[in-house]
């Protein structure tokens, strides 16, 4: 056998054994992570309407200002109409997605 196909078979052993390794890895810490917060007591939060505007403007894809831009003194949702505090909501709601928000 050639030595630079020895080389090759070498190699890809190699990459098999990695990834094998790193998916045992990922899959362990992934299993323990799960337990713990299994074991954890979880409240659902109410959702500020500020909130929820936020995250339809971050969804809409409207750019945000940054820090060095200058910031709008009040909150605007997508449609740049200014929000006041409203009632809070049960669930946060993404692309018509309800998400329960915990604590």
């Amino acid at each position: 056998i050639p030595n630079n196909v020895c080389s090759i078979v070498m190699f890809m052993f190699g990459i098999k054994q990695s990834r094998k390794f790193l998916e045992n890895f990922h899959n362990t810490r992934k299993k323990k992570l799960g337990l713990l917060l299994d074991g954890e007591r979880w409240m659902q939060a109410d959702v500020p309407s500020e909130i929820q505007s936020m995250t339809n403007t971050l969804v809409s894809g409207i750019p945000v200002p940054t820090d060095s831009e200058e910031q709008p003194s009040t909150l605007t949702n997508s449609t740049n109409q200014s929000v006041a505090s409203g009632p809070l909501g049960k669930y946060l709601v993404i692309h018509n997605q309800s998400f329960v928000v915990g604590r």
